[in-house]
């Protein structure tokens, strides 16, 4: 009996995340820019709709991908090869449960 993927893993094979090129071991499976000024500068030089914002929850203990660039309660962020969009993805992905 196959295992079920979990939301990250639909996530990740959808939307393509990029390795983080100056930490290959960063957080979150490697994928995860810190919001130092490298990681911001990588950030502001692509499109909003390539980035996802990695969210401590409001209980704490949860983390969730949102997409877009987001400031309250970051942890980092995520640049994908594939964008999101609204009218074309709808609710489905709106927010990403991690941990």
């Amino acid at each position: 009996m196959a295992r079920r993927r979990n939301q990250f893993e639909i996530w990740q094979d959808f939307f393509k995340p990029k390795t983080n090129p100056n930490d290959p071991d960063a957080s979150c499976e490697g994928f995860l820019l810190e919001t130092n000024s490298a990681g911001m500068a990588l950030v502001k030089s692509v499109d909003f709709t390539y980035v996802w914002t990695l969210v401590t929850g409001d209980d704490g203990d949860k983390s969730y991908i949102v997409p877009g660039i987001h400031y309250v309660n970051r942890e980092g962020y995520i640049i994908c090869e594939v964008p999101y969009d609204e009218k074309i993805h709808g609710k489905r992905f709106q927010t990403v449960y991690y941990v």
